[in-house]
């Protein structure tokens, strides 16, 4: 039987937070992709760029497949999200949306704010670090993740015959 005392017993669970935060792998569909890099062309300068910037670079090491084959379990624009604060354990849901269309009364996040962009692609069970506009570093879990298809992300143009 082991037994630890109570610094010992915190080092652990600081290291279980710290292994559970993996840079995790990042799927985007192309079509979603390409909506994504207007947004980064759009806030590039101003206020938003430091934002678009990080999102930029989510989108840089995303890995990119056919819109139709990305999971149902991984965050895109449109999704509801519930997450898990790693160290309250507090729980809320939010809906990741462009920045147009934020409305935090309504829990619709704009893809530019630090929680959204960590939770950009990433999969139901997944955990991702993320600073808060005050500077914190918070960690959080995706407890769960529905996707709104058709909603956010529109169908591609169809072919025109004249």
């Amino acid at each position: 039987m082991n037994v630890f005392n109570e610094e010992e017993v915190a080092m652990q669970e600081t290291i279980s937070m710290q292994e559970a935060v993996q840079d995790v792998a990042v799927i985007v569909g192309k079509r979603q992709l390409m909506r994504l890099q207007t947004v980064v062309e759009r806030h590039r300068s101003g206020p938003d760029a430091p934002a678009a910037e990080r999102l930029d670079e989510v989108l840089r090491r995303a890995i990119v497949v056919p819109q139709q084959l990305v999971p149902p379990n991984i965050v895109a624009i449109g999704s509801t999200v519930r997450c898990e604060d790693l160290e309250t354990g507090t729980r809320w849901d939010v809906i990741l949306t462009a920045p147009e269309d934020a409305d935090d009364a309504r829990g619709r996040v704009s893809i530019l704010e630090p929680l959204s962009t960590a939770l950009l692609g990433a999969a139901e069970g997944d955990a991702v670090e993320w600073t808060t506009s005050d500077g914190r570093t918070r960690r959080t879990r995706i407890t769960s993740v529905a996707r709104m298809l058709g909603r956010e992300e529109p169908a591609p143009a169809a072919a025109s015959g004249t």
